[in-house]
């Protein structure tokens, strides 16, 4: 009779030996050499979230002059 089987004996084996090749990979570079960049990244975030909001209230207006 042939194994019928869907799920694997062992599911995780293939990630397993991924993420074991990835380990064995020689990386250039070093991740602490990368310069650190002290400036805020939440005023693009802030002009985003006002201008979708802008856009939001032109949209609701229009439609309630309809």
């Amino acid at each position: 009779m042939t194994d019928l089987r869907i799920i694997p004996d062992e599911p995780w084996a293939e990630a397993r030996e991924t993420y074991r090749r990835f380990a064995a990979e020689d990386r250039p570079g070093s991740p602490w050499e990368v310069p650190f960049d002290p400036r805020p990244r939440y005023p693009v975030n802030l002009i985003k979230a006002s201008l979708v909001l802008a856009a939001g209230c032109v949209v609701i207006a229009a439609l309630w002059l309809l």
